[in-house]
């Protein structure tokens, strides 16, 4: 196995890692360790797609996990923000039926020997949503910071009531609904005979 493809395994794994901990751990540490699995798994996206183009080692199975490994971060990250409270639930669910859309369009490539690669608008989308994350992690670290320094129940509630958050997702579910569009459009021709393919299917199941 490639390195690049052992850095989206790594991400993957870490994945499940920040949720728990997010969600889960009531330990006064847990935020603040969450956020640096969550930094550490970026890190791991930036790198291996990077590592696999300078050293020609990218692979088709490469190039259908790490996208793949990036939605699943993302969508564990928006579910957990969710569940503390910061996000909306029809704004996550937009964005992840966008990307099981995707996902699936894109396994019926590699199931067809044709891998779709990933726009380079979607890769925007998704540097955008790390960027949210964690700006709503650091947030989350200002408010139940260990270290004792916490940031003033007046800012706290200037932040929560100013929209700031509801401003900045909303900009990512249009980004994502329009990334999404393109997609379709730009495979239109190979959406089309995966529609006729699974309809077929399903006709002869």
């Amino acid at each position: 196995m490639t390195l690049p493809n052992q850095l989206t395994i790594f991400r993957l794994a870490l994945t499940p890692l920040f949720f728990i901990l997010m969600v889960f751990s009531d330990t006064t540490y847990s935020i603040f360790i969450a956020t640096i699995v969550f930094l550490i798994a970026s890190l791991t996206d930036a790198y291996d797609g990077f590592i696999a183009r300078k050293y020609g080692t990218v692979t088709r199975w490469g190039t259908f996990l790490d996208p793949l490994a990036d939605k699943i971060l993302i969508s564990a990250a928006f579910v957990a923000l969710m569940i503390k409270g910061y996000l909306s639930l029809w704004m996550i669910l937009i964005v992840i039926a966008r990307d099981a859309m995707v996902t699936l369009i894109r396994a019926y490539g590699l199931w067809k020997n044709k891998p779709i690669k990933t726009e380079r608008f979607a890769k925007w989308k998704t540097s955008l949503q790390i960027i949210i994350v964690g700006l709503l992690l650091l947030y989350d670290n200002m408010v139940t910071n260990p270290f004792g320094k916490t940031l003033s129940p007046e800012s706290q509630e200037f932040i929560r009531q100013s929209g700031i958050v509801d401003a900045a997702m909303f900009v990512i579910v249009l980004l994502t609904v329009y990334s999404g569009i393109s997609y379709i459009i730009g495979n239109r021709k190979f959406v089309k005979q995966m529609a006729i393919g699974i309809y077929r299917t399903i006709l002869n199941s």
